[in-house]
This record gives structure tokens, C-alpha cells and sequence, in this order.
């Protein structure tokens, strides 16, 4: 095995045409945003043909498991002030395992949607709430999975966070408040050209995706009684054939916000239950089914001129002081435009 080559290139065999990027990450992918960098990273590998009893994990002596290369990972100082970033690289084949993933973790297919989990995803609660960083994170990348992710964030430090890069996914289901802080997204997800062929549901977080597309479903935010929940939502996609059903649910208390520059609408619904609940978006990413709930005010239509600045050619022209954006231009046009 030995000259694979490791860096990544375009993948030219069976794809969804869908899919509208695809983001990879290095060894250091995780820490190279705020918050601790590690202390060191190391690099595990698994095979179809490896094997997890006379294997060492090298390129020469692979893994047959990611549950084998995660347990060792976990044995390699994972956490506190000496802990190590692993990356997990995974050759194509089948792997029918549930994974149950420590934080400083990324696990990476060496061509898009060719490593295909069989199984489901959860969290190693003890090893997360071990690490008080809060900047903890774990990153799956082009990994087809037919099963579902389940990330249930309860007494992790508040910033903790999980990452689906260039993946397809089924059901994602996100709860669980970090420890400290009131009134804040207590964990982060991040999505990035993802295919969701079922629907995603956050609880009292922070839900980030970007370039990514959704089949059917439903993508449900809900905040709960001490954390609100965010989901900012740019460039993603769905289709006439295959709407989505949004719902933002701030009946626990706390506020439940959606931000989205995206085209969304596609015969889709939007629900808001709940004063707290609110949706800013452009027009292509308000659905005409929209639902108000509980006193919910109704979504917001974002104005892409109101951040544009303006400097006239002609400043005689304006009847007073010109206007500074071209928002008060165009106000101010049609507030002097009969019928307007």
C-alpha cells in the first residue's frame, strides 16, 4: 500500500450531480480555527482488507475497523492539556459498524461517498464532557452513511462542535445543553455540501449549512428553556419534487432564529410557533405554505440593499442630504414616485 497517494482529487465515478461542493479538511483541519490548537496530530488508517488484530493503523498495516482505529485513537492522549488531533483515513468498501466518535476526530474517505457506513453515529459523551476546551470538534468527511447521526451535546463545554463535510446523510437528530452560559447556542453543527435525504432536527444550538442539499424531510430548530437555537443557512437547495418542511419552535422560552440565503422555497413549508421564533430570509427561501403559531411574527424578507453603500454622481440632484445607502435611495424614490 505503500505510495497512496493522499491528496484529493476530483472525483469523476458515480455522484449525485447535486451535490454542489465538496469541502476537505487536513490533519490540522480542526484546530486551525479559535480556540487551542493540538498539541500534535497522527494519522490512522483502515481497509476492507486490513486487519484490526495484526494491523498497526499504518498505510502498510491498516485497520479493518474505524471502531479499531477509534479505540486506538482514543488510547493517544485525547484531551487535556497533551492532547492529540487524530485523522482517520478510510478506503472504499462497506463498513457495517455503529460509531461512537471522541472529540479531536476526523475521519476521512479517500475518494468522495466511496467509504460507505453502514450504521449509526453517536457521540462518546465521557470522553466530550472530559474536555473543558470548549472549542472540542469532530469532522466526517465524504462519507456516505445509510444510517443515522444522533449527537446529543448534554454537559459538553459550551463551543463543542461536530462537522459533516461532502457527505450523504440520512436522519440527524442534534439536543442536549452544554454546561455554562444562559441564552446562547450551546454546541455548534456545521454542514457543508451535504446531501440530507431525510431531515435534520437541532436542539438549543448553533445549526450552520452551507451548499448543502436537502431531499424531503424536514429541518426542525427548536430552542429550549435556557438556550436558544440558531440556524443560518447559505447557499443550500432543495427541489419541486423533493420540498422541505422548516419549523422554528421557541415555545420552551428561549428565541429559535433562522437566517437563510438560500434557494429553499421549491413548494416547501414554514412553520413558526412561538414569539421567540423568526426567519429571515431571501425570497427564494420563504416557502408560500407558512404557518404562524402562538404569536410567531411573520418571516422577514431580506432587503440586499440596505448594506450597500451610495454616493451620488449628481448630489444636486437629491433634495436635501443624499442618501448614504442605496435602501434610502430607493426609499426615497418611491416615496416621491405617484402610485409607487
Amino acid at each position: 500500500m505503500r505510495g497512496r497517494r493522499r491528496s484529493f482529487e476530483r472525483f469523476d465515478g458515480p455522484h449525485d450531480p447535486r451535490l454542489t461542493s465538496l469541502m476537505v479538511v487536513s490533519d490540522a483541519g480542526i484546530g486551525a480555527g479559535p480556540g487551542p490548537s493540538p498539541s500534535s496530530t497522527f494519522s490512522l488508517w483502515v481497509e476492507k482488507g486490513g486487519s484490526d488484530s495484526a494491523g498497526d493503523g499504518s498505510d502498510d498495516a491498516p485497520y479493518l475497523t474505524i471502531t479499531k482505529a477509534i479505540t486506538v485513537a482514543k488510547t493517544l492522549a485525547l484531551g487535556g492539556p497533551t492532547f492529540q488531533e487524530c485523522a482517520i483515513y478510510v478506503g472504499p468498501g462497506e463498513f457495517t459498524e455503529n460509531l461512537v466518535v471522541p472529540p479531536w476526530l476526523n475521519i476521512v474517505s479517500l475518494a468522495p461517498f466511496s467509504a460507505i457506513l453502514n450504521g449509526n453515529v453517536t457521540l462518546d459523551s465521557p470522553t466530550w464532557v472530559a474536555d473543558r476546551s470548549g472549542f472540542a470538534g469532530t469532522i466526517l468527511t465524504g462519507i456516505y452513511m445509510l444510517g443515522s447521526i444522533t449527537l446529543d451535546f448534554t454537559g459538553f463545554a459550551l463551543g463543542d462542535a461536530f462537522g459533516l463535510h461532502g457527505c450523504i446523510v440520512g436522519d440527524v437528530t442534534v439536543t442536549g445543553d452544554a454546561v455554562g452560559g444562559a441564552s446562547v447556542d450551546s454546541h455548534e453543527v456545521y454542514f457543508s455540501g451535504v446531501i440530507s435525504a431525510t431531515g435534520c432536527s437541532d436542539a438549543s444550538g448553533g445549526f450552520n449549512t452551507f451548499n448543502c442539499y436537502f431531499a424531503d424531510g424536514e429541518i426542525h430548530v427548536v430552542a429550549s428553556a435556557t438556550l436558544d437555537s440558531t440556524w443560518h443557512s447559505i447557499g443550500d437547495s432543495t427541489s419541486p419534487e423533493q420540498p422541505v418542511a422548516i419549523t422554528l419552535d421557541a415555545t420552551a422560552g428561549q428565541p429559535a432564529v433562522g437566517f437563510a440565503m438560500s434557494a429553499l422555497a421549491n413548494g416547501g413549508t414554514l412553520t413558526l410557533n412561538g414569539a421567540g421564533a423568526s426567519y429571515t430570509a431571501c425570497l427564494q427561501a420563504v416557502p408560500k405554505l407558512i404557518t404562524l403559531l402562538n404569536g410567531a411574527p411573520p418571516p422577514v424578507l431580506m432587503s440586499f440593499a440596505n448594506g450597500l453603500g451610495y454616493t451620488p454622481g449628481v448630489p444636486g440632484n437629491w433634495a436635501g442630504a443624499p442618501p448614504t445607502t442605496v435602501q434610502e435611495a430607493l426609499d426615497r424614490i418611491a416615496a416621491k414616485t405617484p402610485g409607487a
